[in-house]
């Protein structure tokens, strides 16, 4: 039998994985699975490639991944990209919002138009293959 310390400890451990163990009646043991979790690390890990394209400008994020903001820079042309996970069981995002933005020498914005149609990519699949759907199938 464990003792205390080594059922923390070991519940910890679980924690991190995912799951959650806990002591029931008799020798039985519970395990919980965090469905979330597999969602988070699917997003997160999503985020750290994602930041290894060189066109990817001003990423943020909060710590759960629900939210990732970021822009892509084309020859013309900057992409702003806003995406929401409302529900962190999935990795498919409920709202997504596409801007076109353009600038002069100056810096400043002298157009600025929402991609609906682009929108659709990023609310139907993966944030890697919609990316490549979008700006590298594209090229």
């Amino acid at each position: 039998m464990y003792t205390q310390n080594e059922y923390e400890e070991l519940l910890r451990a679980y924690r991190l994985i995912g799951r959650t163990v806990f002591p029931t009646k008799g020798k039985r043991v519970e395990m919980r699975f965090e469905t979330f979790y597999g969602a988070y690390v699917k997003r997160r890990e999503e985020i750290k490639i994602l930041q290894q394209n060189k066109g990817i400008i001003n990423l943020n994020t909060n710590n759960v991944y629900d939210f990732i903001e970021f822009s892509v820079c084309l020859e013309k042309h900057t992409m702003k990209i806003s995406i929401k996970y409302e529900n962190l069981k999935l990795c498919i995002p409920t709202n997504t919002v596409i801007y076109q933005i353009e600038e002069d020498d100056n810096n400043s914005i002298t157009s600025l138009k929402r991609l609906r149609k682009l929108e659709k990519y990023f609310k139907e699949t993966s944030l890697l293959k919609a990316f490549d759907n979008v700006f590298v199938d594209a090229s």
